[in-house]
Order: structure tokens, then sequence, then C-alpha cells
């Protein structure tokens, strides 16, 4: 047997375990399965923006005079207490306890510079009775006026009250302080905002009778990759008492998230959560400890555009957006997104857990109860002797040859909405039959007996990335360059739920670009979607394709930005890799200057409302005595949090060569 044979069956062996793996640890946690969702049934009251709160008897109160007493599964109408100011808008924050209801209206008034006052309402008789009260909310370094008309300026309650377990009251509130002077870039934000927002925290002794400024959560600078700035903030406490923050930052820009390990004290450096466009994070920590996360995204992907009018000028009610549910099982560093509602409403929602693992949601006049999975092991500790692995075969080991399917690539994915999660597979030279998907079955411990083609006209891909490209709420498969005939960049179109079985997804041809990885994202944060990524070989790309109403133009930033020339750097990932809330690239190349390969990342920035992408080189990482060549010398590369600091480290390796290492993150500024 050759080396080249033995080598082959090392690396089938491989792609086996690490499917068993995946699909042994999804089935014994079941940490990400989809959520049962009852019927989604309507208030037939055409309310708007609006909120709900639950009491300390377990009763939810909504506007226009409803509750429901059984946690959402009926909603029925009430007399006995007047909460239409309270809930009547989602600037509004609202703290439960057995002896006390309070709650706090959102806009504020100037007394003095840095003194202001608010509306409050609190109840000490079980909502018996409820009664209004003025409070003060000292910000010293506050707005020096009050909001014009139809201006959104000022500081604004919104959405969170918190007692820490020292009895302290924690409140999150945006808005803009007097030295806040960075105007909105965003056209959508400019119709509403004077100077883009921070968010903040305010802290009261007294049950609410008086709030303090306590600590600025994120304030935008100039070139921040938001919109609005930090708006619409939520908070919760975290099982190992820290506290997380989820921040909209604009019509077009991601949710963002910070920590605090000091009771809100000071904050992490905002970064990006994963979610590219959302509003009005609803944030819950659960009783088994998981973290909830509801928001809304008002237009779907890809459907956006940058125009004089903005996107509101496109929202007609109930618009066709969409209100999604994430969970977190690692203290909201990664989440698992679920769509709830679709094309319902503004989008603002508020969830509720009302028994362990059910959720109650509410946007607009319409409502559901959530079924979450039983959540039984917060996290997996490998040094665990109880903690086991069961091998579960989908392929067998087998020669390539063309009658066999043989993967090279896998993603996995609920591909036809059944709540299972299958397995896109990606065949590679000689042969493409490897370009299936396998469908979960019922019980992913039984065996894989059917998969389906996605296309049996791809030649050569290196790598899969799954995206919805043209905003019909279905995930595509995004090919890089298909070598040996192939036609370069593409996406193949998922045909929907009901015809995702039996027919073949539709190839469209993006543009023969050198990548063997890309992504697509609006890199230029202009409404529609553009790649990014990394080839290999002599002469491959290092580069983002910008959209243009001609095509796309190519952009090799290790060139245009960085005055290097970089030979392929095979794979890349897209991670924050400094915190600053948009997504940068890290990946490997050899510099054609010295022959060496360099482990580096190029961090996206604006200059001069130009985007560029500069480099930052972690160190070399080749290994003398081989001198790198293709791909597998130029290696691979994955992130995450390793020494659990609460920060991104970066894990690089390589084939060939032997090398295997890790990039400490060592700071605050994420130097490494």
């Amino acid at each position: 047997m050759n080396k080249k044979t033995i080598v082959f069956w090392i690396v089938i062996l491989l792609f086996v375990s690490v499917i068993s793996v995946i699909l042994t640890k999804s089935w014994l946690y079941n940490s990400d399965s989809k959520p049962n969702i009852s019927i989604i049934q309507s208030m037939e009251n055409d309310i708007k923006w609006t909120r709900c709160f639950r009491a300390a008897d377990g009763t939810i109160y909504f506007e226009d005079q409803r509750m429901s007493k059984d946690g959402g599964k009926t909603v029925v109408a009430q007399q006995a207490i007047d909460v239409e100011d309270i809930n009547a808008a989602p600037e509004r924050a609202v703290l439960v306890r057995d002896d006390v209801f309070y709650a706090l209206d959102g806009p504020t008034k100037i007394v003095t510079p840095g003194v202001y006052t608010g509306k409050a309402w609190r109840s000490t008789d079980g909502l018996k009775t409820i009664r209004e009260e003025q409070v003060t909310i000292n910000v010293p370094e506050g707005p020096l006026r009050d909001p014009g008309d139809g201006e959104w300026y000022g500081i604004y309650v919104y959405r969170t009250i918190l007692e820490m377990p020292d009895g302290t009251w924690l409140m999150t509130m945006y808005g803009n302080f007097a030295n806040d002077s960075v105007f909105p870039p965003d056209a959508d934000a400019q119709r509403e905002l004077t100077y883009m927002q921070r968010t903040f925290i305010v802290t009261s002794t007294d049950e609410g009778r008086t709030w303090n400024f306590l600590s600025t959560v994120a304030s935008p600078k100039l070139g921040d990759p938001v919109g609005e700035g930090f708006v619409e903030p939520a908070i919760t406490l975290l099982d190992d008492g820290r506290l997380l923050c989820i921040m909209r930052s604009g019509h077009r820009f991601p949710l963002y998230a910070s920590w605090s390990d000091d009771a809100g004290r000071s904050w992490s450096h905002p970064m990006y959560t994963g979610i590219d466009r959302g509003c009005d994070p609803c944030l819950i920590t659960l009783q088994d400890g998981r973290v909830a996360l509801s928001w809304g995204r008002r237009f779907p992907e890809g459907w956006s555009i940058v125009s004089p009018e903005g996107d509101k000028g496109r929202f007609e009610f109930p618009g066709y957006g969409y209100t999604s549910l994430s969970i977190s099982n690692d203290r909201g560093l990664t989440w698992t997104n679920h769509k709830i509602m679709e094309r319902l409403g503004t989008c603002y929602s508020t969830i509720i857990e009302v028994e362990p693992n059910i959720i109650f949601m509410l946007v607009d006049e319409w409502h559901c109860r959530i079924s979450l999975d039983q959540h039984t092991s917060k996290s997996i500790n490998y040094k665990d002797p109880s903690v086991k692995f069961i091998k579960h075969t989908i392929l067998p080991p087998r020669p390539t040859t063309k009658n066999n399917t043989v993967p090279n690539m896998v993603w996995v994915h609920d591909v036809d909405d059944d709540g299972q999660k299958d397995i896109i597979g990606q065949g590679y030279q000689p042969f493409h039959n490897g370009n299936k998907w396998y469908k979960c079955p019922d019980n992913p411990t039984s065996p894989w007996n059917e998969w389906h083609d996605y296309s049996v006209n791809l030649k050569n891909g290196h790598d899969i990335r799954l995206r919805d490209i043209n905003g019909d709420g279905n995930e595509d498969i995004i090919i890089a360059k298909e070598e040996d005939g192939g036609a370069g960049l593409g996406w193949y179109e998922h045909p929907g739920y009901d015809k995702a079985l039996m027919q073949e997804w539709k190839k469209h041809i993006v543009v023969d670009a050198n990548f063997t990885k890309a992504f697509a994202r609006d890199l230029d944060e202009d409404g529609d979607i553009d790649y990014i990524g990394t080839g290999e070989l002599d002469g491959a790309n290092i580069g983002w394709y910008m959209k243009t109403p001609s095509g796309y133009t190519l952009h090799e930033f290790d060139k245009e930005d960085n005055n290097n020339d970089v030979n392929g750097g095979h794979n890349c990932e897209l991670v924050d890799g400094d915190g600053d809330g948009d997504e940068d690239l890290i990946t490997g190349g050899v510099d054609k200057a010295d022959g060496k390969q360099r482990f580096r990342w190029y961090e996206k920035k604006w200059v001069e409302n130009e985007l560029k992408w500069i480099e930052h080189v972690f160190g070399v990482t080749s290994v003398q005595g081989f001198t790198p060549y293709h791909g597998f010398y130029c290696g691979e590369m994955t992130w995450s949090d390793l020494d659990n600091d609460s920060d991104i480290d970066f894990v690089y390796s390589g084939v060939g060569s032997g090398f295997l290492g890790w990039f400490e993150n060592t700071s605050a500024e994420r130097k490494f």
C-alpha cells in the first residue's frame, strides 16, 4: 500500500469519526433542536408597538384590558386594573416582586443639566391599586435640552430593570449625552436621530425613587459599523453572576453583545452576536441556565435597499419581516436561531418563561407559546468520565470511485424543516457524486438511508457555506471555486421545503472568482450581497467582490490596502477579531517576498467612507524544512474562547508540515 493510499484512508476515517461525534452530541444533548410552536393567536385588536408583563401571581397583563391566567394559552378581558399606559410603548421597563410592582415610562424631561425626571407606576398591594409618581434620574453628562417636536433626542428608559443579589436595582437606558456628536451614516437613522446614541446603565438603592448613572455599556465612534449607535438594550443576570447586554445598532446593522463581571460597573467591548440585523432584543435567563433572546427583523435578508427614502418608506403593515427566538448554551457567546412569527407586524416582541422551558411570546396583537427541549446539561465536561460518546456510522470507509459517494466537506442544517439536523455533503476531485444532503431519520441513531442530490453538475468545490441569498427565508448553499472546469463562485438555490426532497437546486453563477472558500455578506452596508474569501495556488485571490450595478468588482486587499502580495490562504474565517462589532477575516497565506507562511487577520475598517481591510500578522507558522506550497501548507484555522476568559482566541494548523497551535488573546484591546 503506497503512501497516498494510506493518507486517503486516514482522511476518510477522520471524516466518519467527526460526523459521528457531531451527530451523537446533537442527539444526546439535543441543545439546538427546533422548538415546538403553538398555534399563533391574534387578539384581533390591531394593537402595535405593545408590551406585556407577568405579575407576581403569574397573570400576564396586556394592553387593551386583556389578561391571561394560564401562561398565555387563553387571553380574556379584564377590568380590574388599568395598565394601558404601562404597556403602550416599547420604551418602558418593569420590575415585579412579590411585594412590589414597579414600572417606569420611557421618555424623560430635563430639570437641570444632569438631572432628569420620569413617570413611574408603583403598586404594593398585589396590583389592586397602582399609583403614579415622579422619579429623579441623575446622569451628570446627560443632554442639555429636551427633544424638539418629532426629534428622537434625549435619554430613554428601555426594557429591563433587574434586582441584583445585594438588593440594588439596575436599569437599561439609551440616548444622547451632551458631548455625543457623531452623525448617523444611515439614511433611515438620519430621519430619526440628530446624533447616534449610546446604551448606559443607571442604578437605584431606594427601590426606584432615585436613579444614578453607573456606566456606559457602549457608545458609537466615527466609522463604527452601526447606523443608530447602540440602542434598544436589554440585560439579564447570567447563571455565573455576570451580566449580559444585547443592543440594537440600526435598521440594517447587527445586534451586539457586552458582558460585565463587576455588577455593571464596567463592560466588555461590544461584540458581534452573529445576528447581522435585528431590532428590539428581549433577553431572559431561563431556569436551566440557558439564555433566550427574542428579536425582530422587519425586512427579509437581501430585501433592503439604500435610497433617500430608506427602508421605512417600503414598510406596509404587517410587513414581510419576522420575529425570531435565539437560544444560547454558552451565556451569549453563540446563538441558535429559530424563526417564530413571519409577516406579523412591527417585530417588537416580549418573551416570558411561563413554565420551565415554555416561553410565551407577544408581538403586537399576536401571541404564542414555544416549547423548548429539556436541557439537561449546561456544558459538556470532557474530563468527566461519565461523559461518553457512541460512534454512529453513516457512510462506511470506501475507496473513491465513480460509483461511490464520498463527501469532502460537510455542514449540519435542517434542510427540509422537519426539526431534525440533516447533513449537507460536498464532493471533491476527481468525482462529484458527494454533492448530496443526507436526511436525518426521526431517531438519529437509526441508519441514515435517505439522501438527495442538490446538484449533479458541481465539479470540484472546496467548501460550502449557508446563507439566505434571495431573501426567501431558506438557507442556500454557497460554493467556492470549482476546479477542473468549474465555473467559479456560485450558489445553489434552496427549492423550498415542499420540494427539497426531490428537486435539484438551481445554480446561480456569481463571478469567476479564484476562491476556495467564500462568505456572503453585505460588506459595504449598501443593502446587497457581496462576497469575501481566499484562494490557493499561485495567483489565488485574497479579497472581496463588491456588488455594483454592472456586476462584481474584485478588491484584492492584500495588494490594494496593504502593499503586499500573499499567495493563497486556502482557508479563512470571518470573526470579530478586534471587538469593534464587525467581522474581520482570518487566514493563512504565503508572503511572496520571502516564501514564509504567516497566520494573519485583516481588520475591516472604514477610512474616509471607503472600506479597507488592514493586515495584522500573528506570526510565522510554516515549519523549517517544509517549503509551503498549494493549500495544504497554507494552514487551516478556527476560533473559540480557549482559555475561558470571555474573548476570542485563534487556532491554526497545517496538513503535511505537522504544525498545530493557537494565539492567545491577551488584553481587552484584543492583542494576540
